[in-house]
């Protein structure tokens, strides 16, 4: 890691974990089909579970059930990822010279973050989604993924400390 510093293919990371809490609508969940059954509420389905498997396996279970991604993804959630993203980012430039990455949950919330931060005029041109394309992507994502072309590009780009 040193070398690589040394040489000027990476800098220093300075991670600062950032926590937004998750909260959960029964309805945003939808119906949960599990074991033959349908449960319409969350609450029901933990409880079906805490009888039937007691406390140990109850998480693994619940968190192979429920898509975490509707509750992680959840737009007022992302809104205020996107504001403690901004704040904080405005905070640490003033302390620190460098730039700022966001590492998502999955592709969709990383495009929909992207979405709401080139809405501050302060991003519009300095943000980037740097992830490999998809032919499940949206025609809208795939644009803005780019090809390896483009991404290489960006990769020079961010190298950059003169477009910070």
């Amino acid at each position: 890691m040193l070398q690589s510093v040394n040489d000027g293919n990476t800098v220093p990371i300075k991670y600062e974990a950032q926590l937004i809490k998750v909260k959960y609508d029964e309805e945003l969940i939808g119906n949960i089909l599990y074991d033959g059954k349908v449960f319409t509420k969350v609450s029901d389905f933990i409880d079906y579970n805490k009888e039937k498997f007691g406390e140990t396996i109850l998480d693994k279970t619940t968190d192979e059930v429920i898509n975490l991604e509707t509750i992680i993804g959840d737009k007022d959630r992302l809104k205020e990822v996107v504001k403690l993203f901004i704040s904080h980012y405005n905070n640490r430039k003033e302390q620190l010279y460098g730039k700022a990455m966001y590492v998502a949950y999955s592709r969709k919330i990383a495009y929909e973050v992207y979405q709401q931060l080139i809405q501050n005029e302060e991003f519009k041109n300095k943000v980037r989604i740097i992830m490999t394309p998809n032919n499940q992507d949206t025609v809208a994502m795939s644009n803005i993924v780019g090809n390896k072309h483009d991404r290489n590009n960006w990769i020079k780009e961010f190298k950059n400390n003169n477009l910070i």
